[in-house]
């Protein structure tokens, strides 16, 4: 048993290292801001952390971003950082890390918010998701984000929500 975590462990390191050295670094990045976001998502208040997401009601343009190549390498990065995490790399821990990947780059971003309550469990669950959108293109938690109402936008942008 002891033999195969190795080659398990082995074999990652191998994969990591044939990363380009931009790869490597995205996921290093997302690796790193994954750890804040779920950190701070846990000892900061929900009310004092959504100041930190822009301005809210707002949406960013759905203007095609000039690189959407290296958009999907942010996606991409994300999503595998996601998967190494000895913690929970939920959907908000998610979109925070793409949102503070981006905005240091200088895009304009929007996040949403959504609930959906499942009617037809029991308990009548509600549950929350986080996505974010650069541009025209979906980051991450659009294809999970289906049969949430949006509840909350946040963006630099000025332009209003309207609904």
């Amino acid at each position: 048993m002891r033999n195969n975590s190795f080659l398990v462990l082995k074999r990652k390191v191998i994969s990591f290292l044939n990363f380009s050295g931009k790869e490597r670094f995205l996921f290093l990045e997302a690796y790193l801001l994954l750890g804040l976001a779920w950190t701070a998502i846990r000892i900061v208040p929900f009310k004092v952390l959504s100041r930190y997401w822009g301005i809210p009601h707002a949406e960013g343009l759905r203007t095609p971003p000039t690189d959407r190549l290296f958009l999907r390498q942010i996606s991409q990065a994300l999503h595998t950082a996601s998967r190494y995490t000895p913690w929970n790399s939920n959907c908000l821990c998610k979109a925070l890390a793409a949102k503070t990947m981006l905005r240091r780059r200088g895009y304009t971003i929007t996040l949403y918010l959504g609930m959906h309550t499942q009617t037809s469990s029991p308990t009548n669950t509600t549950e929350a998701h986080a996505w974010l959108r650069c541009g025209d293109t979906w980051i991450c938690g659009y294809r999970a984000s289906q049969g949430f109402t949006v509840v909350a936008t946040f963006s630099e942008s000025q332009e209003t929500v309207t609904g």
